[in-house]
């Protein structure tokens, strides 16, 4: 008889192009399917747009259907209903991954999977806020009582889940979040190209990527760009990603008139390529876990500019200079933006001291699959 493949669970949201399902999707391409498989519970309606590869590689997809109340906590309690019901029909799960950041979420999905005998289960941080959060630290509390092991992204997104000092000794396990350091690795032949398609060669060019959402903090982003394009008037912002508040930043941008040097390049599938055409990379989200597309910047030698509201190890290159986010430091972003200008890095170089940093996902594999095959 055959060595009976693994089946891995994952949880998510929907599998579109974000930070925490492109490391899972890393992690999928890089492990041996010949030994396990992942499955993932999607809590969104809709097809995501990893899907397709998902299942060439011959991974499942599932969703919970969820009712909507007026009275929230009935919503939970069908949620776990649900959840029950899935894990009672699905036996053949050997570990639940559980990514998130809430621990109401995190409660839930405890009890209903361990409810149901899932023998190996992990819950891991990716975040390090999140609303509610008295509601949050509550429950933080109440999943003690649960035996799981504890995975986060950063020493800030273990405190934030798992509670202060969760992360001292061997109570959590800290897992990079890192990349394909030869993905990512800088090519001036993609940035000529590039720079050329969208009309940008000669530009001073800043970047971003991330969901138009709150945590991204693209309002202050914008007035950061607003100074530093009144004193080079040769800069230009990229944007990729989408999110629910694009169309107000949108507006926003169409206030200061500054449209005509303000790229909205929505979702994109060539990231290692558009880190390469720009020259700065600005990143002052209000909080964060441990941001993959910072270890990506930093492997294509990109200078970065970021919010100190981050966790310090995110800085694994030279690359990273934090900064507050109060409105009376915007001077301090423009003048790091503007002196830039004259970068003389030798951007081919990062990639390597990313990779011997321990940062490259080969590694970061080959430690979750050994976990992932141990047995209880």
């Amino acid at each position: 008889m055959g060595v009976k493949t693994k089946t891995v669970l994952h949880l998510c949201s929907i599998m579109n192009r974000a930070g925490q399902e492109t490391f899972i999707m890393n992690l999928y391409r890089n492990i041996d399917r010949s030994t396990m498989q992942f499955a993932f519970l999607c809590l969104a309606e809709g097809k995501g747009d990893l899907d397709d590869e998902i299942e060439s590689l011959g991974g499942k997809i599932y969703h919970i259907k969820q009712k909507h109340y007026r009275i929230r906590i009935l919503e939970r309690v069908n949620k776990i209903i649900q959840l029950v019901k899935f894990f009672h029909n699905h036996k053949e799960i050997d570990v639940y991954h559980i990514h998130n950041y809430h621990a109401l979420d995190v409660f839930e999905h405890l009890l209903a999977s361990k409810w149901c005998g899932v023998k190996k289960v992990v819950v891991h941080s990716h975040n390090s806020e999140a609303p509610r959060k008295g509601l949050h630290k509550f429950f933080r509390k109440i999943n003690k009582l649960f035996k799981f092991d504890k995975f986060a992204c950063s020493h800030l997104a273990a405190e934030w889940l798992f509670g202060p000092g969760s992360d001292n000794g061997e109570d959590v396990r800290i897992i990079k979040n890192g990349t394909i350091t030869n993905k990512y690795r800088f090519s001036n032949i993609d940035r000529i190209k590039i720079r050329a398609e969208l009309g940008i060669s000669g530009a001073f060019v800043l970047g971003h990527i991330g969901r138009f959402s709150r945590q991204k903090n693209h309002k202050y982003l914008i007035e950061i760009f607003r100074k530093v394009h009144a004193s080079n008037k040769n800069a230009v912002l990229v944007l990729v990603g989408v999110g629910e508040l694009e169309n107000e930043i949108k507006i926003l941008v169409k206030k200061y008139d500054l449209l005509s040097s303000v790229l909205f390049l929505g979702l994109r599938t060539d990231i290692e390529v558009l880190l390469s055409a720009m020259d700065l990379f600005l990143f002052p989200s209000l909080y964060e876990g441990f941001s993959m597309v910072l270890v990506e910047a930093q492997t294509n030698g990109l200078p970065c500019l970021i919010s100190d509201t981050q966790d310090p190890s995110i800085c694994i290159t030279d690359l990273v200079h934090s900064f507050p986010i109060d409105i009376e430091h915007i001077k301090e972003w423009e003048t790091a933006s503007l002196s830039n200008l004259e970068s003389t890095n030798c951007r081919e170089n990062y990639a390597s001291i990313v990779r011997d940093k321990g940062y490259d996902f080969a590694v970061i594999a080959k430690e979750l699959q050994n976990y992932y095959l141990k047995e209880v």
